[in-house]
């Protein structure tokens, strides 16, 4: 690496006097060669221009100049494997624009970045009191901002120039977690099976709660919610006053409503015109 970079830079900047950077602009992998590419008296110049604005040297130290002659192959930055799906990052987060998460949580890019330092640390023989600490920081904040709050619509590879699909890497994520999940495949199974009666009581259950907040007031159901929101994972919502009463039940249309219904059915099968119902599923 090291010779291709000097190799590079030289027919670059000294044979044909072109410019080592573009868009990015100086960094620690074109640091040591900043002096080859403007002469030496230019090069000293801008060290003493850091000396007067910068005494300390504590700003970007070492990035844009440096004299270590070998800072390049100092500081390359890993990317260790963690699947298949997305060992083909290079980060340059073109697909964060897409993400309809990037405002809240995590970023495509950063989602990939943070699983790949999750599964090196996971695959070190043995760890430091830091590293554990640091495996298990990783490792709860990725569940809400990693997995929970990732869409999965795939929007990102339209961006990524070698078509990730970060959504993908988080529903394996997913499938890999509810593998192990036995009880939880059982409750949504059971739930799945009953709907109908599960459905039938959430009216009821809103309409209790919205009587008690009439009795007791908000403060008292704020308390309780947030006990049970904490005892129960989340699962159970913190009370607001935006909360809806119970919906009214959906009335069987009538007997006359059904017979309109019907000949107006009759009439676009005479005339050729079948009936259709688009049901569009939301998320």
């Amino acid at each position: 690496f090291g010779d291709v970079m000097e190799e590079m830079c030289y027919i670059v900047a000294t044979k044909h006097s072109g410019s080592l950077k573009g868009e990015h602009g100086t960094g620690r992998n074109v640091a040591p060669f900043v002096e080859m590419e403007w002469g030496s008296k230019a090069y000293e110049l801008m060290w003493e221009l850091k000396a007067l604005f910068d005494p300390g040297f504590v700003l970007n130290p070492s990035v844009i100049l440096n004299r270590d002659p070998d800072a390049h192959k100092k500081f390359l930055k890993p990317s260790p494997l963690a699947s298949e799906l997305v060992d083909r990052c290079i980060e340059c987060g073109f697909c964060e624009s897409n993400c309809p998460s990037r405002d809240i949580t995590l970023t495509p890019r950063q989602r990939i970045a943070s699983y790949k330092e999750i599964m090196r640390l996971s695959r070190m023989p043995s760890r430091t009191p830091e590293q554990e600490a640091r495996l298990a920081t990783f490792k709860g904040s990725y569940e809400y901002d990693g997995d929970a709050t990732c869409a999965a619509d795939g929007m990102c590879q339209e961006k990524c120039p070698v078509k990730i699909n970060t959504g993908e890497m988080i529903k394996a994520i997913r499938t890999q977690h509810m593998a192990g999940a036995t009880s939880s495949n059982k409750v949504a199974a059971m739930v799945a099976d009953n709907f109908s009666l599960l459905n039938s009581t959430v009216p009821t259950l809103l309409n209790v709660v919205h009587a008690a907040h009439k009795v007791v007031g908000p403060k008292p159901l704020q308390i309780i919610s947030r006990w049970m929101n904490s005892m129960t994972g989340n699962f159970v919502p913190v009370w607001n006053p935006y909360m809806p009463k119970g919906a009214s039940p959906v009335k069987a249309p009538s007997s006359s409503s059904s017979s309109t219904a019907a000949a107006q059915q009759q009439q676009q099968q005479a005339r050729g015109v079948p009936r259709q119902v688009v049901y569009l599923p939301s998320c």
